[in-house]
């Protein structure tokens, strides 16, 4: 497989967190749901993609178990799952984005989109490690891509959904970010071609 080939064929999949059948969480200050708002922002970015270095592939998530079988299937390499946070007390706030604990590039990865999401106004909780057990562990650990679950804010904050309001923003924002990963070359040489980590 020649060099030119592996990047006319390198995948990045927008996973839409939670499905049809479960929505996640809601936003009485959006008045929408978690899957709902996601699989919106996911139209918007593919809909502008222009980047020939990658295709971009949407996902809807079947049912929860079969979703590393699912995304493996598709052969990417990264998976970006577009979440939302939300709790309890409202006055919890920020962006966060979770990956596999013993993953060295998901690090990198979910520094890189929880700086870009606080550049536009939300506070930066950081990367956030999962480890077996934690939520979001099961998919992060199963899937043979670098994987990260990204939480650009709370649904159950005012001031954050005032931010994620703008849904343009929130797509503009993940493209930008996803275009400086490829523009970092955030790949390694095996066996004389280019592969994706």
């Amino acid at each position: 497989m020649g060099f030119r080939k592996v990047l006319q064929e390198r995948r990045i999949v927008l996973d839409v967190g939670h499905s049809e059948n479960d929505k996640g969480a809601y936003s009485r200050f959006l008045g929408v749901s978690e899957f709902d708002y996601n699989n919106d922002v996911a139209n918007i970015i593919v809909k502008k993609w222009d980047d020939k270095r990658a295709t971009l592939l949407k996902n809807i998530r079947r049912d929860y178990m079969s979703l590393p079988d699912d995304l493996n299937v598709l052969d990417p390499y990264l998976i970006v799952s577009l979440h939302c946070n939300s709790f309890r007390d409202e006055s919890a706030n920020g962006t966060e984005c979770l990956y596999f604990h013993k993953s060295s590039m998901g690090v990198k990865i979910a520094n890189e989109f929880v700086s870009s999401f606080s550049k536009i106004g939300f506070r930066n909780r950081g990367p956030k490690p999962v480890k077996l057990g934690d939520r979001g562990h099961y998919q992060l650990r199963h899937t043979k891509a670098t994987n990260v679950i990204v939480e650009p804010g709370f649904f159950s904050n005012e001031k954050d959904c005032a931010i994620l309001e703008d849904k343009e923003l929130i797509a503009d924002t993940y493209i930008k970010t996803i275009k400086r990963l490829l523009d970092g070359k955030l790949w390694i040489w095996e066996k004389f071609w280019c592969r994706w980590m």
